[in-house]
């Protein structure tokens, strides 16, 4: 891989082909060595901000795929007589079935709730949906590298928080963690 070189406000006087020049930029092109990949997490490491967005990641979907809260508002009385037992696919209404989140991806999405602070709250859940720097920095009122600043600075706080606590990223974190290296993400 090669990359330019640019010198700038230079004064040099150069002499080509019998003519006298003033230079006051040159280029050159110098070879680099590829990016190195990061290294890939296995079971029992301590959070990276890695595992961190893929458990944010997790935590979003998780929450994304329960169904919503029942309504609890007062109900209009329609009768005094109990309401019938029916099969549950004959009251739902029509779209298609949600299938719900393995037990084990409902405890991890309230573990990173219950450990994100509030000023976290609002970074962390647009890195947990996957929102554009752009999309969240109209919501904070910043420009979009703020915003980009902001969610590294986010990863950067929960990596360390979380690895003062009692719990290690599972094997799904690792799992989606291996698959973001290996994709291109924002």
């Amino acid at each position: 891989m090669r990359s330019v070189i640019v010198r700038t406000n230079l004064d040099d006087e150069i002499v080509h082909r019998g003519k006298s020049y003033r230079r006051h930029a040159s280029t050159r092109l110098v070879d680099t060595p590829p990016p190195v990949a990061p290294r890939e997490p296995t079971l029992g490491d301590p959070w990276e901000p890695l595992t961190v967005r893929a458990r944010l990641e997790r935590m979003g979907e998780v929450y994304g795929r329960l169904p919503h809260a029942p309504d609890t508002r007062p109900q209009p009385v329609r009768s005094c007589m109990p309401t019938p037992v029916r099969e549950p696919w004959k009251d739902a209404a029509p779209g298609p079935l949600r299938l719900l989140p393995d037990h084990a991806d409902i405890v991890a999405a309230h573990q990173v709730v219950d450990a994100l602070t509030k000023a976290e709250r609002h970074v962390a859940w647009a890195i947990a949906t996957r929102m554009k720097d752009t999309e969240l920095a109209r919501h904070m009122g910043t420009s979009n590298h703020t915003a980009a600043k902001r969610k590294q600075e986010v990863l950067a706080a929960l990596t360390a928080h979380w690895n003062t606590l009692d719990w290690w990223p599972d094997g799904e974190d690792i799992n989606r963690a291996r698959r973001f290296i290996h994709r291109d993400f924002k």
